[in-house]
């Protein structure tokens, strides 16, 4: 069932305690979360979940490298990235919906930037891989 949200708020940001700025919802897309089952046999497999809708900002496809802390090691090729909510919780394991384009794996660690001491932006960057885990099972 497609759910529409556009125009809502998704994401209050708080500058030093004066600015305030507000991010609107701009595309519900769909997300299926990985999760770990056991099948007939007893043995732990990975499966998703039903999808289930997700509001964002933005998204975008691009072709890129998110570098590890440490520069150069555990970097991260990815195809597109969103600006979900502070707070969906999405994993590794998870797949986002783009609309026109097909599924896309959540990869790499989420960009969080609500830790500085300037203010609140209540945006998470997620960057996605094309493609499902179901097309490599």
């Amino acid at each position: 069932m497609a759910v529409d949200l556009a125009g809502e708020v998704l994401a209050r940001a708080v500058f030093d305690g004066v600015g305030v700025m507000d991010f609107p919802v701009k595309h519900t897309l769909q997300l299926r979360r990985g999760m770990e089952a056991v099948n007939e046999d007893g043995d732990p497999v990975y499966m998703l979940g039903e999808p289930e809708p997700i509001a964002v900002a933005a998204w975008w496809l691009t072709g890129g490298e998110e570098p590890g802390t440490d520069g150069h090691m555990y970097r991260v090729d990815y195809d597109a990235a969103a600006f979900i909510p502070v707070g969906a919780n999405t994993q590794p394991e998870d797949e986002i919906y783009l609309p026109g384009v097909g599924w896309f794996r959540v990869d790499g660690p989420v960009a969080n930037w609500d830790h500085g001491p300037w203010g609140s932006v209540g945006l998470d960057k997620v960057t996605l891989s094309r493609g499902s885990h179901e097309d490599v099972a």
